[in-house]
């Protein structure tokens, strides 16, 4: 970076708030750096390496994230054990002050991650003894018969799934007469830190294995569970929290209409599908973070 570059401070949070810090990083912040290997292609990390010695917890203790390695264990990956979010990670064999990077999807908005500018590492050329988890259960009855199935996993192998749906290559995120056979980003306050990619298919075109494996996080508006492996931290899917016959009459229509379609679907993070170059895919964005309340507050 050049000697000249301003910075400021800004504050970054996991999304229930139990840990928040604050980070000098270059106050213009258009370029960020995102890394193909595949634990960052499962998580969608952006990172930038902060200021040296500029990074300060505000809220919780490093110790009470969760730590996950693999490989010849060198980099540490830390995220929140309550709700998943990917924070930051720490390579110790790097020279002192590059030690430290910290994923921005985590940094308070509003921050447009669509926007800026992606310098791709090639992380994925490292050579590494890891291997997607192979998928051993029974296959979806669901889909349509001349569909694709696909399997994925987590990043760790607790969890994996398979889904039969239509091939992915063909989907038209424009066609408003399928709707059902969208990919979606969103960029609201917890789909901008997960970086989904959701896809959207019903119940019977989706297995999971390893459930006992998730973590399962209820956002503050409680009509929705985001489980995430509880290992690795990867996001798998969106799920309809259980409700009292009092919560389901104190929802808005909106909302009480969108929990019941809810569960007729099995949404899935197609980060989670191995060997699958999901930036190119056609998908469709929505603006959550204006459009979907109540409004996130930044703690």
């Amino acid at each position: 970076m050049a000697e000249t570059e301003e910075f400021k401070t800004y504050r970054g949070n996991c999304h229930c708030g139990a840990f928040v810090y604050e980070v000098d990083l270059p106050a213009e912040l258009k370029l960020t750096n995102e890394c193909n290997c595949s634990i960052c292609s499962k998580k969608g990390n952006l990172f930038n390496i902060p200021k040296p010695d500029s990074f300060k917890v505000v809220k919780g203790d490093e110790k009470d994230l969760s730590i996950y390695t693999f490989g010849k264990g060198t980099v540490r990956h830390y995220f929140c054990p309550k709700c998943g979010t990917s924070l930051m990670g720490r390579d110790e064999t790097r020279p002192a002050g590059r030690q430290h990077v910290i994923n921005i999807r985590a940094i308070q908005g509003p921050l447009d991650v669509w926007a800026m500018e992606k310098r791709i590492f090639d992380g994925a050329a490292i050579p590494c003894d890891w291997k997607p988890a192979e998928y051993k259960g029974l296959e979806p009855q669901g889909g349509p018969a001349d569909g694709k199935t696909y399997h994925g996993s987590c990043h760790c192998g607790a969890v994996t799934f398979a889904v039969r749906f239509k091939p992915l290559d063909t989907i038209d995120p424009l066609d408003k007469e399928k709707d059902n056979e969208r990919v979606v980003q969103c960029n609201c306050s917890i789909c901008q830190r997960n970086a989904y990619y959701w896809l959207y298919p019903q119940a019977d075109q989706v297995v999971f294995q390893g459930q006992e494996n998730m973590t399962h996080y209820g956002m503050r508006s409680g009509v929705f569970d985001k489980p995430f492996c509880k290992t690795c931290g990867v996001s798998i899917t969106n799920l309809p929290a259980d409700q009292t016959p009092e919560q389901l009459a104190a929802m808005s229509e909106r909302m009480r209409s969108y929990w019941e379609h809810s569960k007729t679907v099995a949404p899935l993070n197609l980060r989670l599908l191995d060997d699958f170059n999901f930036r190119s895919l056609k998908t469709r964005t929505f603006d959550g973070y204006n459009m979907i309340p109540p409004k996130y507050v930044n703690p």
